[in-house]
């Protein structure tokens, strides 16, 4: 009896060990059980598995970094909806198809997604065979599809996960993104109140032509005509600038004013002078002594 129970727990033993074995040969079955598989063949439609959301770049400029895209044996699969908006193409998408135009209204796009063709202009159909496909967020067209509807170059970084453009033709896309990133450059930045012009030296002479500012005012009225003449002159005069008025008195008679004015560059620390003035001087005005 005791030999009996032994031979019945060591072929327990065996059995258990054999389904064990033929287990670890076949993952799959001990995961999904012993099922039919189907594997997906190219022609499926794209699933969640196949989902990506990717970046869309134009050089260094970045238009977008969630752009839905399924990744197929052919190549990425974009979702022609958003990609054309990401571009700012004025297509409309529908379940049947894609109808609008980019760069010029006779630049037109017609796309027969039942069809997979499509037509630019009043060219002759373009085949999208194997180049569309129906996901769950709409139609998606390929890299290949996409450049030949549109004058650019599409290149996939499946690594980085990002769609570069290489456009064949100027984009006014272009202009706009660059625009919005030297604005949003000098908004973090902080833009200077006045730029910064070239220091010219201009040191000062023993004479120099002077500037004129000549103001002539006429006035008519119960008194009879008035007339207020100014003149001032601004130049170099014995190495300082030298200012030179002339304006009517109260009295009627010309008044001549003449002034120099030398200001010295910033030296080492110290006490040193930083400006000289001679002549006609008007000192500011304080609330109680009158003017100078």
């Amino acid at each position: 009896m005791f030999r009996l129970v032994c031979r019945l727990l060591v072929a327990s033993v065996l059995l258990a060990s054999c389904w064990i074995a033929e287990a670890q040969e076949d993952p799959f079955t001990t995961l999904f059980g012993d099922g039919d598989r189907l594997d997906a063949g190219p022609d499926e439609r794209p699933g969640e598995d196949d989902v990506r959301l990717v970046g869309l770049r134009l050089g260094s400029l970045k238009l977008t970094g969630t752009l839905t895209a399924y990744e197929r044996p052919e190549g990425l699969c974009v979702v022609a909806s958003e990609l054309f908006n990401a571009v700012d193409a004025p297509v409309d998408v529908d379940d049947e198809g894609a109808r609008g135009w980019f760069l010029a209204r006779e630049r037109t796009i017609d796309i027969d997604f039942a069809g997979k063709s499509v037509r630019l202009g009043r060219g002759d159909p373009i085949s999208l065979e194997a180049r569309t496909f129906a996901t769950p967020d709409g139609w998606c067209l390929t890299g290949s599809a996409l450049s030949d509807i549109l004058p650019i170059d599409f290149s996939y970084d499946s690594g980085a996960l990002t769609l570069r453009m290489e456009p064949r033709e100027p984009l006014p896309l272009e202009a706009r993104l660059e625009r919005e990133a030297v604005r949003a450059r000098l908004e973090s930045t902080g833009a200077k109140a006045r730029p910064d012009y070239e220091e010219i030296d201009n040191p000062y002479q023993w004479l120099s032509w002077p500037t004129a500012d000549i103001s002539l005012d006429l006035r008519a009225g119960p008194q009879g005509i008035r007339t207020d003449r100014n003149l001032e002159l601004a130049g170099d005069l014995l190495l300082a600038t030298a200012r030179l008025r002339s304006a009517r008195n109260e009295d009627g008679s010309a008044g001549i004013r003449l002034s120099l004015e030398r200001v010295f560059e910033p030296a080492a620390p110290g006490l040193q002078p930083r400006q000289l003035r001679f002549g006609d001087i008007s000192g500011l005005a304080q609330p109680i002594i009158s003017r100078g």
